[in-house]
């Protein structure tokens, strides 16, 4: 049985979506990520400010967490 015009169209028409789908997927996880490592810095920067004795621990936890 030969396929006919549409099928072969429905074939590249799923392949775009799911390239279309990963693409925006990694997207929002890059960006999620980046808040978060935001989020992450200015909480250490909010740590060194109240308690400026504890930066250089506040700042190696921080570096380290985000490695």
């Amino acid at each position: 049985m030969a396929q006919g015009a549409g099928a072969a169209d429905n074939e590249f028409t799923v392949n775009s979506s799911k390239a279309l789908a990963a693409g925006l997927g990694f997207g929002l996880v890059a960006g999620l990520a980046g808040i978060g490592q935001g989020l992450v810095g200015s909480r250490a920067a909010e740590g060194a400010a109240r308690n400026p004795g504890a930066s250089g621990s506040v700042m190696t936890l921080m570096i380290i967490g985000l490695a």
